[in-house]
């Protein structure tokens, strides 16, 4: 009788088993144990300007996008050219624009003086070539929010240089890219999350990276039978409605090029529950047995927003990995 009642229980004892929600399978390699020996690379926010995706930031003085062998850009129109900025964190930016003059016979030497939210900062002459100008913005410059960057050229084409039928015959200038980099960039590191929606687990240990941002472990061996396994969700510590940032894997195998394994955008809501929390299982039977190379990246729809990817519990299981012990 008590065997058939233990044989009336067993479906129910196996559906509760299998409903946890931690997978399978031991520890082949932990990422928040292993961060301390990662590589950590910072990379400056860019905006294309012959991308779409750059449209929002200008204001004024820009043609349609153009492309050629160099890719796309723009031609700068009239006498002078607007941007904005957004900018969120403490101290100034290192800016480094990539353009070029028009540079034909007759037309004088261009140059551009640079002004911040209206105030005067920089002028130089612009050499014939494409080139790279970098300067540095202090704090005193910036404001919360919206900043406007604004490029005032000097000099004009004359009569002759407008039958060259060129996009702009006043400001002959094109712009490439501009890349901005904060003085104190928010720097990835290893912490215990505690979650603000209701979780059966409250503190959990995580990777919080910062925008602009790439963790990369080298020389990770993937066992057979092993998944990727993580959680995400986003931190914010700005007021706005709707903050999205995207989350990015990468795997290089050694001798092959880059793969991305996962790329999502993901949102956190003011007054809607916080950060949404996903949950992830990637196979990665494909690199079984071979020496591979993983990068976490973060980035955002907008430059130098105050914004953290949290990656919870990054590890790699494997079914029949053994357990990887805490000293190495």
């Amino acid at each position: 009788m008590r065997c058939r009642r233990l044989l009336f229980l067993l479906p129910l004892l196996l559906a509760f088993s299998c409903s946890t929600p931690n997978p399978p399978g031991e520890v082949a390699f932990d990422f928040i144990e292993k961060f301390p020996s990662a590589d950590v690379l910072q990379t400056p926010s860019v905006i294309r300007f012959g991308f779409v995706e750059s449209d929002p930031y200008l204001v004024e003085g820009f043609e349609t996008r153009k492309v050629s062998s160099i890719g796309w850009y723009r031609w700068s129109e009239g006498a002078k050219s607007r941007i904005r900025i957004p900018s969120y964190l403490k101290g100034g930016k290192r800016l480094t624009l990539v353009c070029k003059p028009f540079g034909v016979p007759y037309v004088p030497p261009q140059s551009i003086e640079i002004r911040v939210n209206g105030k005067p900062f920089a002028w130089f002459p612009l050499r014939k070539t494409w080139e790279e100008y970098g300067f540095f913005v202090p704090a005193s410059y910036w404001r919360k929010g919206e900043n406007e960057l604004e490029f005032r050229f000097e000099a004009n084409l004359s009569m002759g240089s407008r039958k060259l039928k060129q996009p702009s015959a006043s400001s002959p200038v094109v712009f490439k890219e501009l890349r901005i980099e904060p003085e104190y960039p928010i720097e990835p590191t290893r912490s215990t999350f505690v979650a603000a929606e209701p979780d059966p687990e409250k503190e959990v240990p995580a990777l919080i990276q910062g925008p602009g941002c790439e963790i990369a472990y080298s020389d990770v061996l993937v066992r057979p039978n092993s998944i990727l396994f993580f959680s995400t969700s986003v931190l914010s510590n700005e007021g706005s409605l709707r903050n999205t940032i995207k989350f990015e894997i990468a795997c290089t195998p050694e001798g092959g090029s880059e793969e991305v394994l996962f790329s999502r955008k993901l949102s956190w809501w003011k007054g809607k529950g916080g950060p949404h929390r996903k949950i992830h299982e990637i196979g990665l039977e494909r690199y079984a047995g071979r020496i591979v190379r993983f990068v976490f990246r973060c980035d955002e729809e907008v430059p130098d927003k105050n914004l953290q990817a949290v990656w919870r519990r990054p590890r790699i299981l494997c079914a029949t990995a053994q357990p990887v012990p805490r000293n190495e």
